[in-house]
């Protein structure tokens, strides 16, 4: 019954971490994913800001004077705003990559409780196999004890038979030598 038990709690909790690590994938598949679509965002903004900048070239080209001026100094502004823009994406990304590190060294602490738990488990039925294996030869010992005593029982019962017999045929030469 025992081992019944453990056995089956060995499975529920094999179970639990399967789903877990499963969720666990999904996640992190979830969160890829979402890198890949930040990734196409960003290129696409790239895009348009390298058009735009052409755009405002062009016009500053054809623009004279003061008007040259306050374009580039808007230009400044918006490269400015880019920057900041470009470096806290980078930090989300530096957080997201740092969130993805701590969840694989759970995952890698998870591993090595579930590999402690199976060594555990083995050790545990190796000690069972010992005991299942001097159980059997108790039996065995006591088994060929049983049949030695049965053998000495069958053994005296011979003997006797063969005493009563030898006792009988005594008797009976006796009795024809009187008569």
């Amino acid at each position: 019954r025992r081992r019944r038990r453990r056995r089956r709690r060995r499975k529920r909790r094999r179970k639990r971490r399967s789903s877990r690590r499963k969720e666990e994938e999904e996640a992190v598949g979830g969160e890829e994913e979402e890198k890949e679509e930040e990734e196409e965002v960003e290129e696409e903004e790239e895009e348009e800001e390298e058009k735009e900048k052409e755009e405002e070239k062009e016009e500053e080209e054809e623009a004279v004077g003061g008007e040259e001026e306050e374009e580039e100094e808007e230009e400044e502004e918006a490269v400015g705003g880019e920057e900041e823009e470009e470096e806290e994406e980078e930090e989300e990304e530096e957080e997201e990559e740092e969130a993805v590190g701590g969840e694989e060294e759970e995952e890698e602490e998870e591993e090595e409780e579930e590999k402690e738990e199976e060594e555990e488990e083995e050790e545990e039925e190796e000690v069972e196999v010992e005991e299942e294996e001097k159980e059997e030869a108790k039996e065995k010992k006591n088994c060929k004890e049983e049949e030695k005593e049965e053998n000495e029982e069958r053994g005296n019962l011979r003997n006797k038979r063969k005493e009563e017999n030898g006792r009988e045929r005594e008797r009976e030469g006796g009795e024809r030598v009187r008569e």
